[in-house]
């Protein structure tokens, strides 16, 4: 690829520190035939149709392209329905089940995938990616997807398990959590973030809690900014200015949202894409 495409190729990355899912489209426009089918299921989801998220599976082999890897796990994750995510998870119980190793890039995205899906019930798939990749570079993010799901803040779920030998007792730990939440939420299928059940106004009320700059505020800000972002379909490229968090400008968008009718339709426990339920 020349440098032109390579250029086009760098301005497709989902990035919540800018324009997140309303990114320049130009740079599809000539962009190669996976780009292309994300593309395709990316505005279909926009408009309400998950159907084809199943198809991100495909589109994730077919190309060694870290950017296009990284889309389908983002879009996966945020807009990927519970047939698509069981397909996802099919694919992984079928690696186990052959001790066939899924390890580096690929084990962090399809943790990235599960914990952003936020449920409960694939939790046993990130602890057994978490397992077969210990001690092996950027392990440590592991259990930060799971801190994700299941803590309000940073907490010992998000603290690594430096040994093999530590490692059962903080399976025991997590799974503890899980039953907790789902025996408080009644389900395993309701969808969790940050150590409650999802739901998308509590999300805009959360970044409004943090909206300051300490450590944890600051990682957390881009993440409940593509919550935010991908759940409503808010454009909310101005919560960022030269990568730089614009607190009252969020503030703003965030406490319109919240005393708008629109926040009043969403439902805790379920999952949503640019305002629309996905099944």
């Amino acid at each position: 690829m020349n440098e032109r495409g390579v250029r086009s190729m760098n301005g497709i990355r989902l990035d919540w520190k800018r324009d997140g899912y309303f990114f320049e489209r130009d740079a599809l426009k000539s962009a190669p035939g996976p780009w292309q089918q994300w593309a395709y299921i990316l505005d279909q989801a926009v408009q309400g149709n998950f159907q084809d998220t199943t198809g991100l599976l495909e589109v994730y082999f077919s190309t060694e392209n870290r950017l296009l890897r990284d889309a389908c796990c983002r879009l996966l994750g945020d807009a990927g329905s519970t047939e698509a995510i069981q397909k996802w998870v099919a694919h992984l119980r079928t690696r186990f089940a052959n001790f066939d190793p899924v390890g580096g890039d690929t084990a962090l995205d399809l943790s990235n995938s599960l914990a952003v899906h936020g449920q409960l019930l694939f939790v046993p798939e990130v602890l057994r990616l978490l397992e077969w990749n210990m001690g092996v570079p950027d392990s440590r993010i592991f259990p930060l997807h799971l801190s994700l799901m299941l803590e309000e803040r940073w907490g010992p779920i998000a603290e690594y398990p430096s040994t093999d030998e530590a490692f059962p007792a903080y399976k025991a730990q997590v799974m503890g959590r899980v039953l907790e939440l789902s025996q408080g939420l009644g389900s395993e299928q309701a969808h969790v973030f940050m150590g409650r059940v999802s739901h998308v106004p509590d999300i805009a009320r959360l970044l409004l809690e943090n909206l300051g700059s300490s450590h944890f505020e600051e990682a957390s800000q881009w993440l409940l900014r593509r919550r935010f972002e991908a759940s409503t379909g808010i454009n909310c490229s101005s919560f960022f200015k030269d990568g730089r968090f614009q607190p009252l400008t969020a503030a703003a968008v965030l406490e319109e949202f919240l005393s708008s009718d629109e926040a009043a339709r969403f439902v805790p426990g379920r999952k949503y894409f640019f305002g629309r339920w996905v099944p």
